[in-house]
């Protein structure tokens, strides 16, 4: 998300939400969108984010990083099937 999008990521501790918060949670603006055991279990995936995103209008990067450059992702795509895989 921060590779194409201009906001702060935050993580928190339990501590830090409202008492009785699942973890692990994801909240965008005050809402919470993901929680263990209830919305999506607790993760959500880059486009369910990036949908609420375009939605708001968020502002985004000049540039993108290099997650998304065609120089840079077959090699990060083959990393992680290596990490999967272990092969």
């Amino acid at each position: 998300i921060a590779n194409a999008y201009r906001l702060p990521i935050l993580i928190l501790p339990q501590t830090a939400v409202p008492p009785l918060t699942p973890a692990p949670s994801v909240w965008y603006n005050g809402q919470n969108i993901a929680a263990s055991g209830g919305a999506h279990n607790g993760m959500v995936s880059y486009q369910i984010i990036a949908d609420i995103l375009e939605l708001e209008g968020t502002t985004k990067q000049k540039r993108q990083g290099k997650l998304f450059n065609d120089s840079v992702r077959p090699e990060f795509d083959k990393f992680k099937s290596t990490i999967k895989t272990g092969k």
